[in-house]
């Protein structure tokens, strides 16, 4: 291949240049000419070698410049086994010499075209990657598309035999799919999606959507219409909404000469209407409806039935432990737990952990709700418009609960009632408005230790009276989602005992870039920063860097970020910095070698950080370098000098660059990983 060859070329003239220069006093000064050449090219030749291998596609300068090494090296080669009498043919390949040390000159000085290359490469490397990632994330915001099957799947094929049989079927617009929760519907559904008789009929107009609880229309179109156009419009209602998407589908199955599919995931009973919003008259136009419900009004419904037995054992126990194994979980505890949903009635699970469904979370709110309403340690209310309980507006007297969950739809109009909740501990707010407003109880909840603020909505939420925290005097933690933070800018709140702030899909870039507030003043005892998705993020302010007693600072998926503070050394008691899938991020500050307290340095997925700092060696307390994905050539000498480094995880391109200093890193690990692309795990971040 051409991108190899250009590389061992380039390394085999080089040497041959080296060992016959100190060999011979005529061409002595050509050749030391011919040396400082390629000492100044090399950088950008293993920058070409690098990416070409990537993208497995020499462009045909990188040909010509190869050719022209290979003649270079001949040239060397002949220059040596000249006598040294003849001297005719010392004077005719000395001007060969000049003439291609000129070519070399004009090829990466004034033609630019290597520069170019190189340049468009590297774009095209991370273009690549971030697509190749994106074509796979299908469970992001806003997509449509359907999900990924589980890779282990037992007592569905029938099932889907069944099903599929029905979808082909032209006797109805809608199949309702209905069965008790954890039963499969979920996955039975996206496993008809991509069985190959369905994609062959609906090519690739099948819409995924998840309804859930608390739905909204006009944010489900949106998606749909981002799945499928280039523009979402603004809708001016629901009924607008409706009308577009119509007009949407009508214009695809027109173009496109295909059926479509909707497939309505997990719809509540209160919901019903909503199916009959997205009935429309297109001709094969089909709608698949999974719901613990049956929905009578549908002609068609396919109820499935619960696991057998031995199905749901190879499930569980595939699901639960490791490779399938058993762990120490007692025979007849797993039976238990396979047969009842009542946690109460098993014994010996104390120290193992068990996620099903949305069930446990709705049986621990079932039996939370057997109490009375101020003897409840859990209060968790699900509020439509203004529609309060009679307690939560006129309270006769304080409750208890220690965690206070509230959920409010897109019609709530941020009025609150006056609770008495001095005992919350954990307050968590739900909602789907763009503007919210902090309840005015808050100031009451002198024991908050937790406060989790999250927006489902379509954009991001505006919040006010964060004056509020104010009064929060034992705050320890603060999660904030889908929420811009320009309140931060006008605030002069002092925070004296938060611990921690997360920030996840947040608009903070304006914030942070205008930044004229004292981090220190607001934080001064703040241990963890976590930032992630947030997608303005382009700087981190220099002002960040003076909360000292920062241990932890993560952000992950922030693709604006392309620099990163040269104050960062500042923070020097800084034990994480955790800087994931940041792929704008183009290097790490020399001042980071400062951070001699940590132990922990992530920079994996960051395509455009190509080299450590030179002296990365003297973070001598560094534990694990988590750096797969990353495009480097090489390792600076100083790695040698990471005594503490117990774990190092990299990609098979990189490992090799180790191999010199396995010698004094004893204590190191290697660890070769690669790419994970099952990405199922996303779903459950943005329902």
């Amino acid at each position: 291949m051409a991108d190899v060859a250009l590389g061992v070329v380039f390394d085999r003239l080089l040497k041959a240049v080296l060992d016959f220069k100190d060999k011979t006093i005529y061409f002595k000064s050509i050749l030391k000419k011919l040396e400082s050449r390629l000492r100044s090219i090399e950088p950008t030749v293993r920058e070409i070698v690098s990416l070409d291998r990537v993208l497995n596609n020499p462009e045909a300068e990188m040909k010509m410049l190869t050719d022209w090494l290979i003649e270079a090296e001949e040239l060397v080669h002949k220059c040596s086994k000249i006598q040294w009498w003849n001297c005719f043919a010392k004077v005719s390949h000395s001007t060969k010499l000049q003439k291609l040390d000129d070519k070399l000159r004009d090829f990466f000085e004034t033609g630019m075209q290597v520069v170019q290359a190189r340049d468009s490469k590297k774009m095209l490397v991370t273009v690549n990657k971030i697509d190749e990632k994106l074509d796979r994330m299908y469970s992001f915001v806003g997509s449509c598309g359907a999900p990924g099957v589980p890779e282990f799947i037992v007592g569905l094929e029938e099932p889907l035999q069944e099903l599929k049989t029905r979808l082909l079927r032209d006797d109805g617009q809608v199949i309702v799919l209905s069965a008790p929760g954890g039963c499969g519907k979920t996955t039975l559904a996206k496993m008809l999606c991509h069985d190959v008789q369905i994609k062959e009929k609906f090519m690739d107009n099948i819409f995924f959507v998840t309804v859930s609880k608390t739905p909204i229309l006009r944010v489900i179109v949106q998606n749909m219409f981002r799945h499928k156009s280039d523009t979402v419009p603004e809708f001016q209602n629901d009924d607008d909404a409706l009308n577009q998407l119509e007009i949407l589908l009508k214009q695809i199955q027109t173009i496109q000469s295909s059926p479509i599919l909707l497939v309505l995931d997990d719809v509540w009973t209160e919901s019903e209407s909503l199916i009959h919003n997205f009935k429309f008259q297109i001709p094969g136009y089909k709608i698949l409806v999974t719901s613990r419900s049956e929905f009578p009004g549908f002609n068609s419904t396919y109820k499935l039935e619960l696991l057998s037995d031995q199905d749901a054992m190879a499930l569980f126990r595939h699901s639960a432990f490791p490779q399938g194994g058993s762990m120490s979980v007692p025979e007849d505890l797993v039976h238990k737990l396979i047969h009842r949903e009542d946690a109460n009635e098993i014994d010996g699970l104390n120290e193992h952990f068990v996620m099903q469904h949305d069930l446990l979370r709705e049986l621990a709110i079932h039996l939370s709700s057997r109490e009375p309403i101020e003897q409840r340690q859990r209060l968790i209310m699900d509020i439509r418009g203004y529609d309060f309980p009679e307690w939560f507006v006129e309270p006769i007297q304080p409750f208890h609960a220690r965690l206070l969950s509230i959920s409010t739809d897109e019609t709530f109009s941020s009025r609150w009632g006056s609770m008495l909740p001095p005992e919350v501990e954990v307050l968590i707010l739900n909602f789907r408005t763009r503007n919210y407003s902090l309840p005015k109880f808050m100031e009451k909840m002198d024991q908050l230790k937790v406060l989790i603020i999250t927006n489902y909505g379509f954009c991001p939420a505006e919040l006010s009276n964060f004056q509020l925290l104010g009064f929060l005097s034992s705050l320890k933690r603060i999660r904030l989602e889908h929420v811009s933070i320009s309140f931060l800018s006008e605030t002069t709140l002092q925070l004296t005992n938060l611990r921690k702030i997360s920030l996840i899909m947040c608009q903070i870039g304006e914030t942070f870039k205008n930044c004229t507030f004292e981090f220190a003043h607001m934080f001064p005892n703040l241990v963890e920063i976590n930032i992630h998705c947030c997608s303005d993020l382009v700087e981190l302010p220099d002002r960040l860097c003076d909360i000292i007693c920062l241990k932890k600072l993560s952000i992950t998926k922030c693709h604006g970020l392309d620099a990163l503070p040269e104050r960062l050394g500042r923070l020097t008691n800084l034990e994480v910095l955790r800087l994931h899938s940041c792929t704008g991020l183009k290097g790490l500050p020399e001042s980071v070698v400062s951070l001699h307290k940590l132990r922990i340095l992530d920079i994996s997925d960051c395509l455009n950080i190509s080299e450590l700092p030179i002296r990365i060696g003297e973070l001598r307390g560094l534990e694990t370098l988590n750096m797969r994905g990353c495009e480097m050539h090489q390792l600076p000498p100083s790695v040698k000098d990471l005594g503490d480094l117990k774990d190092v995880i990299c990609d098979e391109e990189t490992v090799n660059l180790w191999e010199p200093f396995k010698i004094h890193l004893n204590n190191a690990r290697i660890t070769v990983l690669k790419e994970d692309k099952n990405l199922n795990w996303l779903s459950g971040l943005y329902h």
